[in-house]
């Protein structure tokens, strides 16, 4: 949401099925939420509404093939992809673009920071837990079990 505002976003949409998410995306800048439901957001890729952009925070094939229904020019995929995703010839049409995002590097990295320096981007209200690396198994099953966003692990707890 903050990245994409960062970048110039006129709108920004977040589309979570929990509705805790969905808070804290208004919380950190969206301009409004919906569950990704069929009803929230029907699918037709140039139909009103539709969104110009879209990105994938989440590299699950749901979430991508739920967006490339609903967007008319282009899908960045910024999660982690675990699963092949599909989609139909007929996307190509009208100059559709599906992005991978590979700029997983120290000049990324280094932008992110200054983004955060300057303000742009607050990463604070997506930290809920903060634990010791003690218990990072114990992070990692909170996280799978999606009843965390984000953890700190602190060294010095």
């Amino acid at each position: 949401v903050q990245m994409a505002r960062a970048y110039g976003a006129s709108e920004v949409i977040g589309i979570d099925p929990v509705e805790e998410r969905r808070g804290m995306a208004l919380q950190i800048g969206a301009d409004r939420v919906i569950s990704p439901d069929q009803n929230a957001y029907p699918p037709g890729r140039f139909s009103d509404g539709t969104m110009d952009a879209a990105i994938d925070a989440t590299g699950l094939k749901t979430s991508i093939e739920y967006l490339i229904a609903r967007t008319r020019k282009a899908v960045v995929i910024f999660g982690v992809l675990r699963e092949e995703v599909t989609f139909t010839a007929d996307l190509w049409r009208g100059g559709f673009s599906l992005l991978g995002y590979g700029s997983h590097n120290r000049a990324a990295g280094e932008k992110a920071l200054r983004l955060i320096e300057e303000g742009r981007l607050n990463l604070a209200p997506l930290i809920t837990h903060t634990m010791p690396f003690t218990r990072y198994a114990a992070g990692v099953d909170l996280l799978r079990a999606r009843q965390a966003v984000k953890i700190l692990f602190d060294p010095w707890l």
